[in-house]
């Protein structure tokens, strides 16, 4: 818990959006998407109940089934807002639920992403939207304020310590300004129009030195949607996903006949490590194979 609440902010920006804390006849509950308490500092949906809890909503039983519901003998109201206990005990508003989206099976909180980007020192702005890959496809693109100079492994390092690697952005796209309607008010549909051009890696470009490097940067280039993809590339700082993995796992094993677990690409997610490990499997499987010829061989004799 210590550890925890020291990586919460202490001092405050002028930003931040302070609930307080529930009056004496309310109570206050945030939630995980599955229902569980979230611990101090996690975003989630903001639960109340008490007595000044009306009992639903009128001539309207369906958004009142929606919204009202019993849990531990009481019931609820699900606010829909996304918020987070400070170690002081207030709340601190994050965004509406509402902003979700479902990428890959996956339900991501808009909002929660925008606001961890906005929160690092370099940063002034964010939001993020998802852009249509086709086949029902999406990914998410993060538009981002900075006057500094960012790199994509510094940024999804950044989130990682705060979200899971599924809501991690494919794609940054750093402006000066974000363009504004005629209201004032930020135009998204002009910022779906711009071109997406991702951050620097700042990795020195490898070209791959064998066949099985090269077989796998045409895959990552195909699926990515990259092109000159070095062997040093990190796969997840480009842009893939646990879905997109499994897709590349498919297809190496189409190629070479060579099963790989999800989980190499997590532990070792570059070319370079990736083509090792189906080399050393392949040298093993050839091993195999000739130790049972010569036993066949033996046993014919």
């Amino acid at each position: 818990k210590e550890e925890l609440i020291a990586k919460i902010r202490e001092i405050k920006n002028e930003d931040d959006i302070l609930i307080g804390s529930p009056i004496s006849n309310m109570e206050a509950s945030i939630v995980r998407p599955n229902g569980d308490l979230c611990v101090i500092g996690e975003t989630g949906e903001l639960l109340i109940s008490g007595i000044g809890l009306s009992k639903g909503y009128l001539n309207r039983p369906g958004l009142t089934s929606q919204k009202f519901i019993s849990k531990n003998n009481k019931v609820y109201y699900k606010t829909g807002d996304l918020v987070r206990w400070l170690p002081g005990g207030d709340i601190e508003y994050v965004g509406r639920r509402d902003n979700q989206v479902k990428i890959n099976g996956y339900r991501i909180e808009l909002a929660a992403i925008e606001y961890y980007l906005t929160d690092h020192d370099d940063i002034d702005n964010a939001i993020v939207l998802t852009r249509e890959l086709g086949e029902n496809k999406k990914e998410l693109v993060a538009y981002i304020l900075s006057n500094s100079e960012l790199e994509i492994e510094t940024l999804q390092n950044y989130l990682l310590e705060k979200l899971p690697v599924y809501m991690l952005p494919s794609q940054y796209v750093q402006l000066r300004e974000f363009p504004l309607t005629v209201n004032g008010k930020v135009d998204r549909k002009t910022l779906e129009t711009l071109e997406v051009n991702s951050l620097n890696t700042k990795v020195e470009y490898v070209a791959p030195r064998n066949e099985t490097e090269k077989k796998i940067v045409n895959l990552w280039e195909a699926i990515l949607g990259k092109e000159k993809i070095g062997i040093n590339d990190d796969f997840f700082v480009l842009g893939g996903n646990s879905l997109k993995a499994a897709t590349v796992l498919n297809q190496i094993y189409k190629a070479v006949d060579v099963k790989l677990q999800l989980r190499d690409f997590f532990d070792s997610p570059t070319v370079s490590d990736i083509a090792k490990h189906i080399d050393m499997i392949l040298e093993v499987k050839d091993i195999n194979i000739e130790s049972t010829k010569e036993f066949d061989s033996e046993i014919t004799i």
